[in-house]
């Protein structure tokens, strides 16, 4: 099923099938953000360096946001004055390698104009730009990776290449986290329960001697064979609380996905939206959580308690 799905999605995507359906009826398949432009003339104020890179050509760009950035506020205004830098055409992730010739977009035709964009020429704001890479990017702005945060909502096109590549801090957008966190609500008792067993149990084991067998109890502690079958109902009563057909996208019953696992170790930061950066400062850090390294110990302490 996944690899059916997988072929369909690229068929109609390489066929421009699914943009064309998007442009027909744009209510319908684009959610606007009414706070979209508040957030970045709030950076652009704070003197920071706004620009886009997508991989679309410039006619489904401009129709697109001009839609997303039409509100009663903002009428008469274009889109482009959002943006210092506007990159179409930029074959993601290969932006983040290698990149692709630099050209300019003639606005009135959509077509490409003759002749590169050398660094001397250096960019110019309010201009559309096709192809170039992250690379070009960094000398133009004179930023290091380190200094930029990209945001984007593919995880392997957006997030793990500009990490890998440029070094770039990523802020990775995550629309179904509002169902993941709603999900979690309704069921972590039964994670904090299982949580519970599952330490119990490695007290029992660590405080069992060896001529001790499974059904052996251990004083004050539950017998093993019991808290092994009372892990396996919470398992399955968590299986059965799927808030969706096809599961959790972060979740496989205790354990994290390997998209989870990916988003946690490739984006500094995730959200269900790009809009929660306006809750905080510009200048504010953002500190990941302190977490401690999982540690096994196999000391070898024998216990007075009989079988």
């Amino acid at each position: 099923m996944q690899q059916d799905v997988r072929r369909a999605m690229d068929w109609i995507h390489v066929e421009g099938q699914l943009k064309m359906k998007t442009l027909e009826n744009l209510d319908k398949y684009v959610e606007k953000e009414e706070k979209l432009p508040q957030m970045l003339d709030q950076l652009r104020k704070s003197k920071f360096t706004v620009f886009l890179a997508t991989n679309s050509n410039y006619s489904y760009t401009n129709k697109l946001l001009t839609y997303m950035f039409d509100f009663p506020d903002t009428q008469g205004r274009s889109w482009k004055s959002y943006f210092d830098y506007i990159f179409v055409d930029s074959q993601k992730p290969k932006f983040f390698q290698e990149g692709t010739t630099l050209r300019e977009v003639d606005e009135e035709t959509g077509t490409l104009k003759l002749g590169q964009i050398s660094i001397k020429q250096g960019l110019e704001k309010m201009k559309v730009y096709a192809g170039g890479s992250s690379a070009l990017l960094c000398q133009y702005v004179g930023m290091s990776g380190k200094n930029i945060l990209y945001v984007g909502d593919h995880i392997f096109g957006d997030i793990i290449k500009s990490k890998k590549k440029q070094a770039m801090r990523t802020f990775l957008v995550i629309p179904e986290l509002k169902k993941e966190v709603q999900h979690w609500q309704d069921t972590k008792e039964y994670y904090h329960h299982l949580q519970k067993l599952e330490t119990i149990l490695s007290e029992a084991h660590f405080h069992r001697t060896p001529s001790r067998k499974d059904g052996c109890s251990v004083e004050g502690l539950p017998e093993i064979a019991q808290l092994q079958s009372a892990i396996k109902i919470v398992s399955r009563n968590m299986e059965k609380c799927r808030f969706a057909t096809l599961g959790s996208l972060l979740r496989s019953g205790p354990r994290q996905t390997f998209f989870a696992n990916q988003a946690t170790r490739f984006a500094d930061l995730y959200s269900a939206n790009c809009i929660s950066l306006l809750h905080y400062p510009p200048d504010f850090h953002f500190i990941a959580t302190h977490s401690l390294v999982s540690l096994w110990w196999f000391p070898w302490q024998p216990s007075s308690s009989t079988c």
